[in-house]
Parts: C-alpha cells; sequence; structure tokens
C-alpha cells in the first residue's frame, strides 16, 4: 500500500526548512509521496496572512517542483471556510483510498491539539508523525495524544509507538534539518537581504517580483 505523507502550514513563505523535513521524513519513513498542504484560511493564525493565499500556494508549487516525491497540494482551497486538518484528512482519505495517510506535524502544534477542530477524528483517518528539530526540547517518549483519543490508544513498547484503536499509529521523528523559519524569511525582505539560501531561488525570484514581504 503506498505511503502518503501530508505536511499542513500556512507556508509564508515556504522554505528550505520545510522540504527538508519532507524530505528527509519520507525517507525515514519510506513514504512515497509528501503533499505539502498550504492552508487558505487557517484557524489558529489571523485572519490576513502577509501573503495572500494564492501567492502561498504558487510558491509551494515552485519549491516543490524539483524536488521528486514532494508535491503542493491545493486540496484546501477546494472548500470554504476555515482550514481544518481533519476535513484535509477526510477528503484525501476518499481521494486516495488505496493510500496509507502519514500526517507530519510539529510538536508546537501537535502540543496543542486538543484545541483543533474535532481532534478525536484525526487518529481514526491517518497515522501521525510528531517531529522535532534540532534546538528544540526533546520529544516526550511517547508523544502526547489528544485527550479525546487517550482511552482508544495504547502505548506498543516493541514499537515505541502509540497504536489506535484503528491501526494507526503515533510516532516521533527527529528532523535533521536546517534552522530557518518563515518570520525569519519575512524579517530577511524586509531588511533587503538576500534570501536565496533561505527558500531557494524560484521562491526568491517570486517574493521580488510580486513584492511580498517589504512592508
Amino acid at each position: 500500500m503506498p505511503r502518503l505523507g501530508i505536511l499542513g502550514g500556512t507556508f509564508d513563505p515556504v522554505h528550505l526548512g520545510h522540504l527538508r523535513a519532507a524530505g528527509h521524513t519520507a525517507r525515514a519513513l519510506g513514504l512515497d509521496r509528501v503533499l505539502l498542504v498550504p492552508a487558505p484560511r487557517p484557524p489558529h493564525k489571523p485572519a490576513d496572512q502577509p501573503a495572500d493565499a494564492r501567492h502561498r500556494l504558487a510558491m509551494v508549487s515552485l519549491a516543490t517542483a524539483d524536488h521528486e516525491g514532494l508535491e503542493a497540494c491545493d486540496i484546501e482551497y477546494q472548500r470554504q471556510g476555515p482550514s481544518y486538518t481533519v476535513d484535509t484528512l477526510s477528503a484525501l482519505a476518499e481521494r486516495e483510498p488505496d493510500s496509507e495517510l502519514y500526517l507530519l506535524v510539529g510538536i508546537d502544534a501537535w502540543l496543542e491539539v486538543d484545541t483543533w477542530h474535532e481532534p478525536q477524528r484525526i487518529l481514526g483517518l491517518a497515522n501521525v508523525v510528531v517531529l522535532s528539530r534540532p534546538g528544540q526540547p526533546p520529544l516526550a517518549q511517547p508523544p502526547p495524544l489528544p485527550f479525546a483519543d487517550s482511552s482508544d490508544a495504547c502505548y506498543d513498547s516493541e514499537i515505541g509507538c502509540y497504536r489506535h484503536s484503528s491501526g494507526h499509529l503515533v510516532m516521533t521523528h527527529l528532523l535533521d534539518g536546517i534552522d530557518v523559519s518563515s518570520s525569519r524569511v519575512r524579517e530577511c525582505v524586509r531588511g533587503r537581504l538576500a534570501v536565496e539560501d533561505l527558500v531557494g531561488p524560484a521562491v526568491a525570484a517570486y517574493i521580488k517580483e510580486h513584492g511580498l514581504y517589504r512592508t
């Protein structure tokens, strides 16, 4: 069964750390593809993002074009309302019925999973890979679970993961990443500094062409 990774985010802008995280996790877990899914209306972020949703999707498309196994995905642009993870997973499960889904999520976001929309449905739809990068505090072993699912999963010491009643796993993965963030990219652009080494030449050219993040 093909393994499909899903990495969501605002990607404002997408940077090489996102690509490195997706590629590193794909190799470590044997994922066949990883979809980078920009959120046009992220529910946990301000309504007005620094860059318009169409620009963020365009930059993800440019960034993934030359990376085999990584793809931009516009599935959240095809529905109205907030970009809820559970709705995206449900739609992908319907669209990719022969694939096993792996949701890639950063540790900071996963620690707030109980504030997400219908978090109790997530583990029924996909495996979860909780990511941390160098410099962050060590991941809890095992990783935390949504409160609503705490009675529906048990820790499997043989594999070092939680196993949900659906058969899906909650696991951790330490990234071999680079220290870069979208906010740092935006600060560099405002300071008129080069960002090619942070986002790649195609995305850097797009930012310049459209005058993004200047103010």
